[in-house]
Formats: C-alpha cells, sequence, structure tokens
C-alpha cells in the first residue's frame, strides 16, 4: 500500500496476478486428473525449449520428422494456393525454426512479399532463431514474438 492509502494497479500488476491464477489453476486442474498430468505451456522456459529441441532429434520422437515432411511434400502445393503477391508466415511455437526454412526456402523463391512471425515461449529460442533466419534470409520481413501462442496472436 502506498503512503496515500491506495495502490493504482498497473497493467503489469495485473498480467503478472493473472498469470499466477492460470498457473494455479492449471496445477490443480492436471494434478487432480488421472493420470496427473502439467500443461506444457508451463515447461517451456529456456531450459525447457533446450531440452525439447534435444528430445526432437531422438529416433523415437517422429512427430517433428514427420511435420518436416509434409513440408517437404507439400510446400509447393500450399505456395500456389496462397499467390505470388504476399505470404505471411505464423509460426507457432517456432523453437529453432528449422522446420519452417523448408517454406521459407521454397517461398522467397515464389512470392514477392514474405513476412515471417515465429512465436515462441523462449526468449533464448527466439534470440537464435532471429538471428539465423536474418543471417541466411536478409531480405526477408522477421517479426518474432515472445509469448505464448493466444498472446503472440494477438498482438
Amino acid at each position: 500500500m502506498s503512503d496515500k492509502g491506495y495502490r493504482v494497479l498497473k497493467p503489469q500488476d495485473l498480467e503478472a496476478a493473472h498469470g499466477l491464477r492460470a498457473f494455479a489453476l492449471d496445477v490443480l486442474n492436471g494434478l487432480s486428473e488421472t493420470p496427473k498430468r502439467l500443461s506444457s505451456r508451463w515447461i517451456y522456459d529456456d531450459e525447457g525449449s533446450r531440452l525439447f529441441s534435444r528430445i526432437c532429434e531422438l529416433d523415437e520422437y517422429y512427430p517433428t520428422r514427420s511435420e518436416a515432411e509434409i513440408l517437404r511434400n507439400h510446400t509447393e502445393d500450399i505456395l500456389k494456393r496462397s499467390g505470388t503477391d504476399e505470404l505471411d508466415i505464423v509460426d507457432l511455437g517456432a523453437g529453432d525454426g528449422r522446420k519452417t526454412n523448408i517454406m521459407l526456402e521454397a517461398a522467397l523463391g515464389q512470392v514477392r512479399d514474405v513476412r515471417y512471425v515465429p512465436i515462441d515461449i523462449s526468449e533464448a529460442s527466439m534470440a537464435g532463431l532471429v538471428k539465423r533466419t536474418e543471417e541466411k534470409y536478409p531480405i526477408l520481413k522477421l517479426g518474432g514474438i515472445v509469448a505464448e501462442y493466444f498472446d503472440g496472436l494477438h498482438w
């Protein structure tokens, strides 16, 4: 409380309280289920993202390879349907961006104006992704967002 006898709540105060309530509710709900679980949204800080990147390289973890295969097999079709003037590529949970490079390579050769918006919860992952992407594709319009999916999409 301030000397004035009241406190003006600022947006950052409300956001912090909302985040804590959301965390508590997710923990309560997840640990009340059978089997017990915790939402992955609370796991993917910088260290969680680094560990997940290592998991993606394991033979046992097939989703990353499957998603990359889908992009290799269907990027041309996606680009044909999107037109050749403008393309916004929004990448939810971008991580290191390796899968999206498949589409970026093709798009930059076919579409006049390509904008890439990676969204990831990990600032360290985003910093690395932006640096690598700017070096590899200097003509690409790039604007990364560090946030959860829906917050990033809203922005």
